[in-house]
C-alpha cells in the first residue's frame, strides 16, 4: 500500500523528471509567449505528460480534494452557454466557452504541479523572478527605442494580439507596452507583484533591489497603467513604512538617491511621452469620474458593476451560464456569472487567500487581486499562471509549516 506520508516528505534531492519538467514549465511561464496559433502555454504538453504520470503526488493538496466537483460545475455551466439568454453585451459561442473551460482547468494543473514541487523540494524562485523582471524591462526599452521593429516582432510571436494592428491602422495615438500579452494594464499589475515578491523574499541584496526598483519604474512608465502605478506606489509605501524589506545601508543609500535624481531628469527630458499618455485617453479616463457615484453615465467601472448586478440570476448561486460579456472590467461578476458561486469561491481561495502566511506575503498577491477585480486580468492566461505560481509558492510554505508542526498532510 502506498505510504503517502513518506512520499510527500520534503526533500532536497530532486527527481530528475520533476526537475526537467519544472525548469521547462517555469521558464515558459515567466519568459515565453503563448503558442502563436492558439492561446495555450507552450509548456502545456509537458505538464500534461507529468500529470498523467504523477497526479497521485498532488493528493495532499487541499484544493485538489474539491477539484472534481469544481470540474463538474464548470462543465455544467459550459453546457448551459448556448441555451442561456440573459442580456450579455456580446455573444459567447459554445466553442469559445469550451476553450475558456479548458484554459481554466489546465491552469489549475499548473497550480497543483507547482504546489507539489515547491513543497517537495523547497525550490526558491527569486532568481527567475529577478531575471524575468529584467527581461520584461529590456523588451519594454526595446519597444520604446525601436517601436517599428518591436511591432513586427509582436506580429510574429503574438499574431492574435490586436494592439500592433491598431497602432499600424492609426487608431491608437500612442503605443502602450504590453510585453507578450494583450493588455498593458495586466503587465503593470503582474510586474508590480513580481517586484514585491522579490523584495520580500530576497531582501538582502542591495544591488539587485536597486535593479528591481529601476525596472519596475521603467516598466510602469512604458505600460502607462494608472492602476498599476497607483497600486505599486501604495504598496511600496506600505512596505517601506512597516517592514525592513526596503532598507538600504552604506553606499546603497547614495546610489538610490543618484538613481532617483537620474529618473527625475529622464522624466523631465522625456515629457513628450507623458503628454502622449494624456493624448492616448488616460486624461479622458480620469475625467470620467464625477460626483455621481464617482462615474459618469458614459461609462466606468462603477457603471459596469451596476450593469452586471442588474443581470444577476439566482441560477448563479450554484452554476454559471458559461458566457462572458455581462461586465467588461469587474472580475468578480465575470467569474460568478461564468461558473457560479462555488467555483468563484474556489478561484478566490486558490489565487488569493492562504492561511498562516505572513501579512507581507499577502502584499505580493494584492496587485494580482486588484488586476482581477478591476480588469478581469485572469483572462490573460500568462497573468493567471504567474498568479498561480506565486499562490502555489505560498501554499507550499503553509504545507511545510504544517508538516514541521506535526500536522498530517497525507490522504
Amino acid at each position: 500500500m502506498l505510504n503517502f506520508k513518506s512520499l510527500f516528505l520534503p526533500s532536497t534531492q530532486e527527481d530528475k523528471f520533476d526537475r526537467v519538467c519544472f525548469n521547462c514549465i517555469i521558464f515558459d511561464v515567466f519568459f515565453l509567449p503563448l503558442f502563436p496559433w492558439f492561446s495555450a502555454s507552450i509548456s502545456l504538453p509537458m505538464l500534461f505528460v507529468w500529470y498523467l504520470k504523477n497526479s497521485h503526488k498532488t493528493r495532499f493538496i487541499r484544493e485538489r480534494s474539491f477539484f472534481g466537483v469544481i470540474i463538474l460545475l464548470m462543465f455544467i455551466s459550459t453546457l448551459i452557454c448556448p441555451l442561456y439568454e440573459g442580456g450579455s453585451k456580446y455573444d459567447t459561442t459554445f466553442f469559445y466557452s469550451v476553450k475558456t473551460l479548458f484554459m481554466y482547468l489546465t491552469s489549475f494543473w499548473y497550480y497543483f504541479f507547482f504546489t507539489y514541487f515547491f513543497f517537495k523540494y523547497n525550490r526558491r524562485i527569486t532568481d527567475i523572478v529577478y531575471y524575468s523582471i529584467i527581461w520584461i524591462t529590456i523588451l519594454g526599452v526595446f519597444s520604446y527605442i525601436y517601436k517599428d521593429y518591436f511591432i513586427v516582432f509582436k506580429q510574429i510571436v503574438c499574431p492574435f494580439d490586436p494592439q500592433p494592428q491598431r497602432w499600424l491602422s492609426g487608431s491608437e495615438l500612442v503605443f502602450r507596452y504590453n510585453y507578450f500579452w494583450a493588455d498593458p494594464n495586466n503587465v503593470a499589475y503582474a510586474v508590480s507583484g513580481l517586484s514585491l515578491f522579490y523584495l520580500i523574499e530576497q531582501p538582502i541584496n542591495n544591488y539587485k533591489k536597486i535593479v528591481v526598483l529601476i525596472s519596475i519604474v521603467i516598466t510602469l512608465f512604458f505600460t502607462m497603467s494608472l492602476g498599476g502605478i497607483a497600486v505599486s506606489c501604495a504598496l511600496y509605501v506600505l512596505v517601506i513604512l512597516f517592514t525592513k524589506k526596503m532598507s538600504f545601508s552604506g553606499n546603497s543609500r547614495f546610489v538610490v538617491i543618484v538613481i532617483c535624481m537620474c529618473l527625475i531628469y529622464f522624466i523631465v527630458n522625456n515629457f513628450t511621452i507623458i503628454q502622449e499618455m494624456y493624448d492616448s485617453g488616460i486624461a479622458t479616463r480620469l475625467d470620467s469620474y464625477d460626483s455621481y457615484g464617482g462615474v459618469k453615465a458614459a461609462g466606468g467601472r462603477l457603471k459596469d458593476l451596476y450593469s452586471g448586478i442588474e443581470k444577476f440570476n439566482i441560477l448563479f448561486l450554484l452554476v454559471g451560464c458559461g458566457q462572458e460579456g455581462f461586465v467588461t472590467e469587474i472580475g468578480h461578476i465575470y467569474l460568478l456569472y461564468l461558473y457560479g458561486l462555488p467555483v468563484y469561491i474556489y478561484f478566490m481561495y486558490v489565487l488569493f487567500f492562504k492561511k498562516k502566511i505572513n501579512y507581507t506575503d499577502y502584499v505580493v498577491l494584492i496587485p494580482y487581486f486588484v488586476g482581477f477585480s478591476i480588469n478581469i486580468s485572469i483572462i490573460e492566461q500568462k497573468f493567471l499562471l504567474l498568479n498561480m505560481v506565486i499562490s502555489a509558492y505560498y501554499s507550499a510554505k503553509v504545507y511545510r509549516l504544517n508538516l514541521f508542526q506535526g500536522a498530517r498532510i497525507c490522504n
